[in-house]
């Protein structure tokens, strides 16, 4: 073989080779960034939304003077007072707010290595087993706490969420970035740390515990509680009977716009309901399989697709008889056939816009991939990927709220009033 035809047959080779790898990367890309059902990827770039947290709220209201106490996972407020009439009434705390900001969580402690400061504390050298021994909570902080200021850990999903710890230690890790700020818990054991992992949540920096809520008494069995709790929405529902209240529901952002599945009237309230199925802690899911309504079809499970969660959200609000109708289905709308569905009912498409032109209730579509609907403020919502391959969701990962990494839909649908879809 000739000088000549070994470089070409190199070249060749080589290009295929290229090609190969080329095409087994886009594959790999594509796993990772659509997945099942178009979904994306949740990751560091994502600017992720606190997990709401489940509570219970009892009591008394005797006399029109009531006491409750709030209590969930990681969290009791307790001696909220206060009076009212025989159908309202406002009860609070008398803690201070603290500053709420959003947080990353990691986990140290022993055993011990030079990194993480050999056992002893930054504020006074003194020994961290001595502080576990003791039973105290520990944090590193960023520099611009205080040491000996408390920090409130929430929105983690975990035992953590309520515990108060004390900063009383630095890392150079341990910064601000983004807006952000980054907390190391101390833990016991290794198993423990690796267990917490690394995660996003919010944190309260100084303050105490504090309660604002306005009880409403409805038909003196019915009561409805909104307000707020260390600086974060509260929404309960529950019974009033015999002076005694217990009402359950939500902590967290966005908890006050209402019940979990309550139906609702128009856009907003589509919205709102999308937001609280999304943030129902480890409730919701995302399956292709089984994908219908659980509120619409008895025995169903509470797991979604893009598509039937966003046909949920719509027949759930009252955004057309053929979304209530599909919702019923085995199987609802897909990607595929929605639009039609939209155009019928209402909807118009008004471009293919960035997010930052993209509006509250805006329902945004690809129909070969992917469907979400716009909360506002660059942040979506939407049924994105079956994380753990079990019904519901383990870590708030499967269906939830995000802003987008990228722009990935072609078509955005706006609400116009019924007939007037183009």
């Amino acid at each position: 073989m000739s000088l000549r035809k070994k470089i070409i047959l190199l070249i060749v080779t080589g290009l295929s080779s290229f090609f190969i790898f080329f095409l087994i990367f886009i594959s790999l890309i594509s796993m990772i960034f659509i997945g099942g059902g178009g979904g994306n990827k949740k990751n560091n770039d994502e600017s992720e939304i606190d997990t709401l947290i489940e509570i219970k709220i009892t009591g008394d209201y005797i006399n029109r003077r009531g006491n409750l106490t709030i209590s969930g996972t990681g969290i009791k407020i307790k001696n909220i007072k206060g009076n009212g009439t025989e159908s309202e009434f406002t009860a609070k705390t008398n803690g201070k707010k603290g500053q709420i900001v959003r947080a990353e969580y990691t986990a140290f402690g022993p055993p011990w290595n030079a990194m993480e400061g050999g056992g002893k504390n930054a504020v006074d050298s003194s020994s961290q087993d001595k502080d576990l021994a003791d039973g105290k909570f520990i944090c590193a902080a960023p520099s611009s706490v205080p040491f000996w200021t408390r920090v409130t850990v929430g929105g983690t999903g975990t035992e953590q969420d309520g515990r108060v710890y004390i900063t009383k230690d630095r890392g150079g890790a341990i910064i601000i970035s983004g807006n952000i700020y980054h907390f190391d818990l101390l833990m016991k054991t290794r198993t423990e740390q690796n267990s917490f992992g690394r995660r996003r949540g919010n944190a309260m920096i100084g303050g105490s515990n504090n309660a604002n809520l306005k009880i409403k008494i409805v038909g003196k069995k019915k009561v409805t509680i909104k307000g707020t709790a260390n600086g974060s929405d509260v929404f309960a529902e529950g019974t009033y009977k015999n002076g005694k209240i217990v009402a359950t529901g939500w902590l967290g952002d966005g908890a006050a716009s209402g019940g979990n599945a309550s139906n609702g009237n128009g856009t907003e309230d589509m919205v709102r309901w999308a937001i609280k199925i999304a943030k129902g802690k480890n409730k919701h899911g995302y399956s292709q399989a089984n994908r219908t309504c659980c509120f619409c079809r008895k025995g169903a499970t509470p797991d979604y697709d893009c598509s039937s969660f966003v046909t949920a959200a719509l027949a759930h609000n009252n955004m057309g008889a053929d979304f209530k109708r599909a919702c019923k289905k085995t199987w609802p709308y897909t990607t595929f056939n929605i639009a039609p569905a939209l155009k019928k009912n209402g909807w118009k498409k008004v471009g293919n816009l960035d997010i930052s032109k993209c509006r509250r209730g805006d329902i945004l579509l690809n129909p070969s991939s992917h469907i979400e609907i716009c909360c506002g403020n660059g942040v979506n919502v939407g049924a994105h990927m079956n994380r753990d391959g079990r019904t519901g969701e383990s870590a708030d990962n499967e269906v939830y709220l995000a802003k987008p990494y990228r722009h990935w839909w072609s078509e955005v649908w706006r609400f116009k009033g019924k007939g007037k879809g183009k």
